[in-house]
């Protein structure tokens, strides 16, 4: 376990990890005003056992893997659960031949900022077989962290590379150890198919030729034949080179074309020799990793129903180095209207292949998206299946698309084309296409709706005169005609505010919502008077760009398949405000690009391409009125926050795709919609429903199929690689997992206001007995520009005075609690300032895992009467917590 001494000694305390226990992890604090909810700093060990994301699977519960997993893993509890951000100062990489029973590491954990920290290494001392290589460990990390900040500072190298390359250090490498493992689980698999590997020749390089060859050759699934397709007469050194090769193993045939056609042509004649169950293509030039087909068989027998896979990739340039990744989302249709994003490695099932027709020729330099889009067509969305990690290593030379395709400028006219004949079979109606940038790749195609809607532009409101008329005469401005403009007015008093509404009532309906704000109620109450069959709910501080928004946002929600269409928001600066919702990224749910250059293509190139995203915000979001109505429309418990991203996850759940279109574009000012001041308590609230969210969309939060695994969920570094952030190997277990605690719904419905002079007092019965002191965090919002004092009384005891600091959110205070089955503990909190402190109780709510036994529950807190008439004191919730 990992324990911290019980009694501290001025800023720092012991920390211990037992490498022998296998408890689930333990993290107490104690003494003084300093909890461990709230540290700063921490000494955090890792694990080499690999990790699915940073819910830590592991078979070593007790093991926080490194800062950035630390942090992510506190920003995904969502405030008041989260720890604050964490700086590691020292990683350890444990090998695992020291996690094993009698090693034991005794660690110094240091309270208090980072400045504080001593210059000197973190002390520690070890016992145990392997003290001497544990010691050389720590002198080995803190050499290479000194290193690494060093060679950092004077990189000029771009930061998505750099990323790349620790990632692959710290993943990418393919021990022995490891490579026994897959053959042993190939060797077990139920589904073993055969795969038939093609690629075309012509003149090829025979360096690169060779490199790819043997790569092929390297696969540690052996169950493949590689056929090499020549496309007509080569040169004799060519020739007698393909021999050879073809001689160095039975797996290698050769088919020639009498005449050069062209790559769809020789492709389709390998495909018509090919005697595989499936198709992988290849190119002459580029390689596969060792254990490319092996990921492909593992995902087949993970999803048998599969028929078309694609694997993420990088490129490999001449001195070797690998660069440029592309991590991928999982299978996105509409991001396919804008890029072949499948690209390298596609495996196809071969009578698949063979049922649409193949290759076709006349899409040279594109045949493969004009084929996958065919494809995609034809096959249930489960039926395409993305592999999370890179087979594929792209080589890039001069005469190589990899490098641009200003190296085969006749692409261009052949993507328009085939993408202008796609939407068309797919029964879309295009304006035009739109090349955003030259030389890009991608396309984004303007669409109109089929079919004549009307659709009710809802718009809530309080006291925002200036931009709420901005925002209307933007609307007015637009091409835009068969709308209803719906104002939902919340309380507005300042006087022109209440004269524009009048006037805005001569030509638009504007309807009164008298009760405090509930962004979801609002919305909910109007949609049910809006008579639109296309519903556009639109935040008062957005302004209106695009003069064919309408259109264009209605082209895609009037499709059956589609469920919330976005839009991008930008700053006033030009700066990207949204561009679609990450799951678990910052925390439970945030925006994706934010800070980018409304016209830079972003990592990717997903912030100028129609992206399927999880969620998009209900700032611009247009939805089906049929939808929202048959899904009850936003969730009220989530007044604040989060009701957009959850309706999306609600429409995601029940087989609708949300996007993003990315030529529709609006001014967004951020955060002027609820009124000038902030309710209060709400920095509180807003904590509580990312929590509340969390609940609801577990599995989405820990894991967005439109966000690769292999990314970090930090803010700063999103859509960079995270070194601890990867899909989990087939081959490796998966072990253990962290559960997170949940708010119960009554604490979700209501806030804690605790008024000048009020007490709360309630009584609490944990059911299990508890053999230890429990320490009971009390949660407080502290939004005023004093220092706050509340006084507490547990059991009886005598009241504890705990200072909360000015404008501090969420706060942690603890108290000790012990209790016995039956015992009702009395709880009372007395808040003796000028002004209200707003508070949630929790009883220790923690880092849970899956350890047997462990259930979180829920309590609800029962109100005695409060010592002050009046007091808005509500229900709060209490947790058990099984120790």
């Amino acid at each position: 376990m990992i324990q911290l001494d019980p009694q501290p000694s001025g800023d720092h305390a012991s920390l211990q990890l037992d490498l022998s226990s296998s408890e689930a992890i333990e993290l107490i604090a104690s003494g003084g005003d300093q909890d461990l909810l709230y540290l700063q700093n921490i000494v955090v060990l890792q694990s080499g056992l690999p990790i699915y994301s940073w819910r830590a699977r592991t078979s070593l519960p007790c093991v926080i893997h490194d800062c950035e997993q630390l942090e992510t893993f506190g920003e995904g509890i969502g405030q008041p659960f989260r720890l604050n951000t964490a700086k590691a100062s020292i990683t350890l990489v444990l090998p695992d031949a020291l996690i094993q029973p009698g090693n034991q590491i005794f660690i110094e954990y240091h309270y208090g900022p980072s400045s504080a920290l001593p210059s000197q290494p973190v002390r520690y001392v070890q016992r145990g077989a392997h003290s001497q290589e544990i010691d050389a460990l720590f002198d080995r990390a803190q050499a290479t962290s000194k290193s690494k900040q060093r060679s950092s500072r004077t990189s000029s190298e771009n930061p998505a590379d750099v990323a790349y390359r620790s990632w692959r250090e710290y993943n990418g490498q393919l021990p022995k150890s490891e490579q026994q493992l897959i053959s042993e689980y190939l060797t077990n698999l139920a589904t073993k198919p055969k795969i038939s590997i093609i690629m075309p020749i012509y003149h090829p390089n025979l360096k690169y030729l060779q490199l790819a060859i043997k790569s092929v050759i390297a696969q540690l699934y052996t169950a493949f034949e590689l056929i090499l397709s020549i496309d007509g007469p080569q040169s004799s050194e060519h020739d007698m080179a393909l021999s050879t090769i073809a001689a160095s193993d039975q797996r290698i045939k050769i088919v020639r074309l009498s005449e050069h056609g062209n790559i769809s042509v020789a492709t389709t004649n390998a495909a018509n020799h090919a005697t595989g169950d499936f198709l992988a293509f290849m190119d002459q030039d580029d390689e596969l990793t060792p254990d490319a087909l092996a990921w492909f068989v593992a995902y087949l027998n993970q999803n048998p129903h599969g028929k078309l896979f694609y694997s993420d990739e990088d490129k490999v340039f001449d001195d070797g180095g690998l660069r440029e990744v592309f991590f991928k989302p999982d299978f996105a249709p509409e991001m396919l209207l804008s890029m072949n994003y499948f690209n390298h490695l596609t495996i196809i099932e071969r009578q698949l292949f063979l049922t649409i027709g193949g290759l076709r020729t006349g899409y040279e330099g594109s045949q493969d998206w004009e084929m996958i889009l065919r494809a995609t067509a034809s096959l249930d969305y489960s039926e395409v299946i993305h592999i999370p990690w890179v087979l594929y290593h792209w080589r890039v030379h001069q005469e190589s698309v990899a490098s641009g395709y200003e190296a085969k400028p006749y692409v261009y006219e052949v993507q328009e084309r085939l993408l202008s004949e796609h939407l068309e079979r797919s029964g879309y109606k295009v304006s035009h296409l739109e090349r955003p940038r030259e030389g890009r790749v991608f396309l984004v195609p303007h669409l109109m709706p089929t079919q004549q809607h009307l659709v009710s532009i809802i718009v809530p409101t309080k006291n925002n005169f200036a931009d709420l008329s901005n925002l209307v005469h933007s609307i007015e401005s637009a091409n835009c005609e068969d709308y209803e403009l719906i104002v939902v007015e919340n309380q507005s008093s300042e006087p022109n505010m209440l004269a524009y509404l009048e006037e805005l009532r001569k030509r638009y309906r504007v309807i009164a919502y008298d009760v405090d704000f509930n962004f979801a109620t609002m919305m909910n109450f109007a949609a049910l008077q809006a008579t639109g069959d296309l519903l556009l709910f639109l935040n008062d501080d957005t302004q209106v760009i695009t003069p064919d928004w309408l259109d264009q946002l209605s082209a895609l929600a009037e499709r059956e398949e589609i469920g919330a269409v976005g839009a991008k928001l930008i700053y006033s600066n030009a700066q990207v405000q949204h561009a679609g919702v990450v799951m678990g990224l910052g925390g439970v749910a945030n925006h994706a690009n934010i800070g980018v250059p409304f016209a830079s293509a972003g990592k990717g190139s997903r912030n100028l391409t129609y992206g399927n995203y999880s969620a998009v915000t209900g700032a611009v979001m247009m939805v089906k009125h049929s939808d929202f109505i048959q899904l009850h429309g936003f969730d009220p418990r989530l007044a604040i926050s989060f009701n957009d991203v959850d309706f999306c996850l609600r429409l995601l759940e029940a087989g609708k795709r949300n996007l993003l279109i990315p030529s529709v574009l609006l001014y967004h000012h951020e955060s002027r919609s609820r009124g000038r001041s902030r309710a209060r308590g709400q920095l509180l609230r807003e904590d509580l429903e990312s929590s509340w969210l969390y609940h609801l969309h577990a599995p989405l939060v820990e894991a967005d199929p439109f966000y690769s695994p292999n990314f970090s969920q930090l803010m700063s570094q999103a859509f960079l690689p995270a070194k601890t952030r990867h899909a989990q190997r087939p081959w490796l277990p998966e072990g253990s997992q962290y559960l997170l605690p949940t708010p119960h719904e009554s604490l979700i419905e209501s806030l804690i206001e605790l008024g000048p002079g009020d007490t709360f007092s309630t009584n609490i019965q944990l059911p299990q007995a508890i053999k230890t002191t429990e320490r009971i965090s009390i949660f407080v919002d502290n939004p005023h520009n004093v220092t706050g004092v509340l006084s507490i009384e547990v059991g009886g005891s005598k009241p504890c005075e705990v200072t909360i600091p000015a404008r501090r959110r969420s706060y942690a205070a603890s108290v000790d609690v012990n209790s016995s089955p039956t015992e009702l503990i009395p709880i009372s909190i007395t808040n003796p300032n000028q002004v209200p402190i707003f508070l949630a109780c929790l009883a220790l709510p923690l880092l849970g895992v899956d350890s047997p036994g462990y259930q979180p529950t829920t309590l609800r807190a029962r109100i005695e009467t409060p010592a002050n008439p009046g007091s808005s004191c509500r229900p709060i919730l209490l947790r058990e917590r099984r120790v």
